[in-house]
């Protein structure tokens, strides 16, 4: 269905709720909006000059930095999945995706997101409502390769996927958000250089 939709250039239906992007040509499409953490220091970003290169964004001195879609949130709670492709470029901090409630909120709060992490950690999955925040270790060691990234958010569980396989799931009373949802990818850095690159991301409800 998505390849169809995309030849047929079908925004009247399908791409309303099913969107994907492949991070090419010249610069990153206008429906990505930035928002920084407190303080956030941008070293770089913008499309990869490679094949496949994707978007990179680098962060420094322990900072946060997201791209969403400006508070349109059209994916549910209860029935959404996201998939993106991406890696880090450097052995610590963090890249990752995930959906999103309101990007005005405190920056843990109402997040779903699966993270690469440095490279003595493994990727990790997290579920964040107003009360609290839960950390799931999906097994997987952290490295620098590409990794197929997948969330999908149910009305029992939150489950984690990395590259074809299902890594963990939250139990259904692990701080899952309650609040409808927009896609992100993110850089968190834990040093004076990190980030890392997106070549695809899909979101769409179930």
């Amino acid at each position: 269905m998505t390849a169809i939709a995309e030849l047929l250039n079908d925004y009247s239906s399908v791409r309303k709720q099913h969107m994907w992007d492949f991070f090419s040509g010249s610069s990153l499409d206008p429906r990505w909006s930035w928002k920084a953490g407190s303080g956030g220091v941008v070293i770089s970003q913008g499309i990869k000059d490679e094949v496949d290169g994707g978007y990179q964004l680098q962060m420094t001195n322990g900072h946060e930095g997201t791209y969403d879609f400006n508070n349109i949130r059209q994916y549910n709670h209860d029935g959404a999945i996201i998939i993106g492709v991406c890696k880090t470029f450097h052995s610590d901090g963090q890249f990752g995706i995930g959906f999103r409630g309101d990007r005005d909120a405190a920056f843990n709060r109402h997040y779903t997101r699966l993270f690469i992490k440095n490279g003595s950690n493994n990727i990790e999955g997290m579920t964040a409502d107003g009360s609290g925040v839960a950390y799931h270790d999906t097994g997987v060691t952290s490295d620098t390769n590409w990794h197929t990234l997948k969330i999908e958010l149910t009305a029992g569980a939150t489950h984690f996927t990395i590259d074809g396989v299902l890594r963990d799931s939250s139990t259904g009373s692990e701080n899952e958000t309650d609040a409808k949802v927009q896609p992100q990818f993110y850089s968190s850095t834990a040093g004076s250089s990190q980030g890392g690159n997106i070549r695809y991301l899909e979101a769409y409800n179930t």
